[in-house]
C-alpha cells in the first residue's frame, strides 16, 4: 500500500494518495448463504484492524447480482469460479473469461468475469481447454497454466473451499457417483450433472 502511494495518519488510519481516508465497502450475501455472510464479515473484521475504514455491505441475492454484474461496487465477496471442484476440465467455468466477452465497468459483465480480467495469456489456455474432450489428461495441464497465471496476477483473492452437501437417494434409482467412482460431482445446480443423469437407472 505504501509503494502505490498511501499512508497512516497519526492514528494508524489508512489514506489513500489524495490524503483521503481509505475506505471500502464489501459487498456480500445476506440470509441467503450465511456461510458466506459469515466469510465477509471476518474479512472487513480484519481490513478495520489493519486500519481501513471498512464496511459490510449485505444485499438479498437479487440486488447483489446485479450491482456486481454491473460494477456498481467497491469490492465483493461472492463466487466466481470453482478451481476443479467438480472435474479436471474448466471450460464451464473459464468460458467467460474469454477476451472476447470482457465487458467494462457499468456494463452488465458476462458470466464470472465480474473482476473485468483480461490478459492475452488467458485467451490460448481456454481456446486449448474448448479443444479438447471433456475427460483429456491434458485438461488438468491447462488447468496448472491458468492456476499459474490467475496466481500471477490475481484477478480474484481464492479465500476458501466451500462443503456442500447433495442427498443421492437410492431407494428407487441407482448409479450415482461414489467414493469408488466419482465419475462427476453430483451437485445438481452444477453443469457437470448432465453427465450424472445418463448413469443414473431404475432401482433393479
Amino acid at each position: 500500500m505504501i509503494q502505490a502511494g498511501c499512508s497512516r495518519d497519526s492514528g494508524g488510519k489508512w489514506l489513500l494518495p489524495s490524503g483521503d481516508p481509505f475506505r471500502i465497502a464489501l459487498l456480500a450475501e445476506g440470509d441467503t448463504r450465511p456461510i458466506m455472510n459469515r466469510g465477509a464479515s471476518m474479512i472487513v473484521e480484519n481490513w478495520v484492524e489493519f486500519g481501513i475504514d471498512a464496511t459490510l455491505d449485505v444485499r438479498d441475492n437479487a440486488s447483489r447480482g446485479t450491482m456486481a454484474a454491473m460494477g456498481d461496487m467497491d469490492a465483493e465477496f461472492g463466487w466466481t469460479i470453482e478451481t476443479w471442484g467438480g472435474h479436471p476440465d474448466l471450460f464451464f467455468f473459464l468460458e467467460s473469461w474469454h477476451s472476447s466477452f470482457y465487458r467494462p465497468s457499468g456494463e452488465r459483465a458476462v458470466g464470472r468475469n465480474r473482476m473485468r480480467w483480461q490478459h492475452p495469456d488467458l485467451d490460448p489456455i481456454i481456446e486449448a481447454i474448448q479443444r479438447i474432450d471433456f475427460d483429456d489428461p491434458r485438461g488438468v495441464e491447462l488447468g496448472i497454466e491458468f492456476i499459474k497465471l490467475a496466481a500471477r496476477e490475481m484477478p480474484i483473492t481464492p479465500i476458501m473451499s466451500y462443503n456442500v452437501f447433495s442427498v443421492c437417494d437410492e431407494t428407487y434409482w441407482e448409479g450415482f457417483p461414489t467414493a469408488e467412482n466419482p465419475y462427476t460431482n453430483p451437485v445438481a445446480n452444477w453443469a457437470n450433472t448432465k453427465y450424472m443423469f445418463p448413469m443414473i437407472k431404475p432401482k433393479s
